[in-house]
C-alpha cells in the first residue's frame, strides 16, 4: 500500500452514505493505530477544564499533521482524544511528537494523556478489524470514519492497567509543532432548544440499520435537514473579544519552545489576533485571509456528525423534544439494540485545526460547551459495563 492511502480514497460527501459497511475498506496490515485521550477528564471538566481538555484532545491531530508532510492521515476527534492512523515509516517522528504533546498536557493544564499503539496486523489476526472511510466536509477537506470493533478492542488495549501499548514518557520530552491549533470562537448558543452530545454503539451484528436509524431519527426532530442539526450556524459566529479567555490557553502551548522562537510566536499570535480581528470586522479580503469565504465555509467543514466504531453527535434539538428522545434512547436500549450515553448543555464549542488560511483549508471539531462527549461517555461505560 502507498502511504497515500487515505487520500486515494474515494470521497464520501453525504454522511447517510456511511452507514453502508461498503464504503469502507480495510486499513493496510503494517499500518498503526494510534489512540489519545485525556486520563481523569471527567474531574477536570467538571473544575471547568472543558476547553482545554478539548485542546489537548485536538493537540495530538495537529502534531500528527503538522508532521506528516502533506500526507494525509485518518483521524477523529473524540472531545478528550483522538483517533490516529500512521504509516509505519511515519512512527518515529509521531512518537517523538506525541511526547511533546504528552509533556506539553501536564506542564500547562495539569492534564495527564494517555498515547498507545495498536498494529492493524495484531488487530486483524485477533479478529477485530478496523475498516476506514474518507468523509470530505468540504473541498479537500476530508477526515475519517471508522468501522469495527477493531476500534474498541485497540482502546481496550491501551487503557488496560499497566498496558504494554502505552508509550513511556522519556526523561526530557521533545518541542512539539503545534500550529494551527486555534480556538477562538465564543460558544455557540442554540436559537432555540438545547445541545446534545450523543453517544450510539451498536448491539447488533450488523449495526447499519440501527445507526441510520437514530442518525435519521435525531435530523427529523431537529427539523428535517442536517444544517439544522449542526449547532455551528452563521448567524451564531462571533469572534473573540480583542483578549479573548482562550488566548491563554493557546500561548501555552509554546512556552517549552527556546526564548527566541517563543517571542515570536506570541507576538505573531497577538498580531494574527488583532489583524483577524479587524479583518472579521470590516470583511475585507488579503492574500491571506478573505473572512466571508472563511466563516461560510466553516459550517461545512464541522465535524458535528462522525463515526468511529460508534455514532458520535453534537446536535442542536429542540427543548420540547428532549423528553422524546431520552425515551426514544431508552427504549433502544431496553430492547437490547443499542448501547449510549448522553449530555444536554447550552452551548457547543468549536476548535480548530487551520491548515492553511490562504488556501481556505481548516477543520473545526464540535463538543458540547462543558465537555459533552467526556460526559455522555460516562453514562456509555456504565452500560457497557452491565454488558
Amino acid at each position: 500500500m502507498p502511504t497515500s492511502f487515505f487520500a486515494d480514497l474515494p470521497a464520501v460527501k453525504n454522511f447517510g452514505d456511511l452507514f453502508d459497511p461498503a464504503a469502507f475498506v480495510a486499513l493496510p496490515q503494517d499500518w498503526l493505530l494510534v489512540i489519545t485521550d485525556v486520563q481523569g477528564s471527567t474531574a477536570a471538566i467538571q473544575a471547568g477544564q472543558y476547553r482545554a481538555v478539548n485542546l489537548v484532545g485536538a493537540a495530538s491531530i495537529i502534531a500528527m499533521t503538522n508532521i506528516a508532510g502533506g500526507l494525509a492521515l485518518p483521524y477523529v476527534f473524540g472531545g478528550d482524544g483522538a483517533t490516529l492512523a500512521i504509516p509505519p515509516e511515519l512512527w518515529p517522528k509521531a512518537e517523538q511528537a506525541l511526547h511533546g504533546v504528552v509533556a506539553m498536557a501536564q506542564r500547562e493544564y495539569g492534564l495527564k494523556l494517555r498515547v498507545g499503539k495498536v498494529a492493524i496486523a495484531e488487530l486483524e489476526e485477533a479478529g477485530q478489524p478496523v475498516r476506514v472511510a474518507r468523509y470530505c466536509l468540504a473541498g479537500d477537506d476530508c477526515i475519517a470514519m471508522f468501522w469495527g470493533e477493531g476500534m474498541t478492542h485497540a482502546e481496550n488495549l491501551v487503557k488496560a492497567p499497566g498496558s504494554a501499548y502505552q508509550l513511556v514518557p522519556p526523561a526530557v520530552a521533545p518541542d512539539v509543532d503545534l500550529n494551527g491549533l486555534s480556538c477562538r470562537w465564543e460558544p455557540f448558543r442554540p436559537e432555540q432548544g438545547r445541545i446534545l452530545s450523543l453517544l450510539v454503539k451498536s448491539r447488533e451484528a450488523d449495526g447499519s440499520s440501527i445507526y441510520l436509524e437514530v442518525f435519521e431519527r435525531m435530523m427529523r426532530v431537529a427539523g428535517g435537514e442536517q444544517p439544522a442539526a449542526n449547532p455551528v450556524k452563521l448567524a451564531g459566529m462571533k469572534k473573540e473579544s480583542l483578549l479573548p479567555s482562550t488566548l491563554g490557553l493557546e500561548l501555552s502551548l509554546y512556552k517549552s519552545l527556546p526564548l527566541a522562537r517563543r517571542l515570536k510566536t506570541t507576538f505573531m499570535n497577538l498580531v494574527d489576533l488583532v489583524i483577524g480581528n479587524i479583518l472579521f470586522m470590516i470583511g475585507r479580503k488579503t492574500p491571506v485571509l478573505d473572512p466571508e469565504l472563511y466563516i461560510a465555509s466553516t459550517v461545512a467543514r464541522s465535524d458535528f456528525r462522525k463515526f468511529d466504531g460508534m455514532l458520535r453527535m453534537v446536535v442542536e434539538q429542540p427543548l420540547h423534544a428532549q423528553a422524546e428522545i431520552e425515551a426514544y434512547l431508552e427504549q433502544l436500549y431496553q430492547e437490547g439494540r443499542i448501547y449510549y450515553g448522553h449530555h444536554w448543555s447550552e452551548t457547543a464549542v468549536m476548535t480548530c485545526a487551520l491548515f492553511s488560511l490562504a488556501e481556505n483549508r481548516h477543520i473545526h471539531f464540535v463538543d458540547g460547551g462543558d465537555g459533552g462527549y467526556a460526559l455522555a461517555a460516562v453514562g456509555l461505560k456504565a452500560q457497557l459495563k452491565k454488558g
